[in-house]
């Protein structure tokens, strides 16, 4: 089975590089966190990725609370899953990365 990838796609101006064979379509937006945006079973037609419907995607802001900007899709929590200090610096609910490019 052979995967295809194509970076020549964007999604409400974030780029998209979107990866599929036969069965599986995965759309990435690198500059949001490198975020799962969707996860689409192509046999069934079907998303299996959740969306907010009542959270428009917009670019996020490093250490917001990422249950003010989740709109859907799954995102990365590193390096910690809650608010914490470590060495001396402070990191955000959800981690960093979600929020970087």
């Amino acid at each position: 089975m052979t995967c295809r990838i194509s970076t020549d796609w964007s999604y409400r101006g974030f780029d998209a590089l979107i990866m599929e064979n036969d069965k599986l379509r995965a759309t990435i937006l690198p500059g949001y966190g490198a975020k799962v945006f969707e996860f689409v079973l192509k046999e069934a037609g079907r998303d299996m990725l959740y969306h907010n419907p009542r959270v428009e995607i917009r670019q996020p802001v490093f250490g917001a609370n990422v249950d003010n900007w989740w709109h859907g899709g799954t995102d990365e929590c590193i390096p910690t899953g809650t608010p914490c200090r470590y060495k001396g610096e402070d990191y955000p609910y959800l981690g960093e990365l979600w929020s970087l490019p």
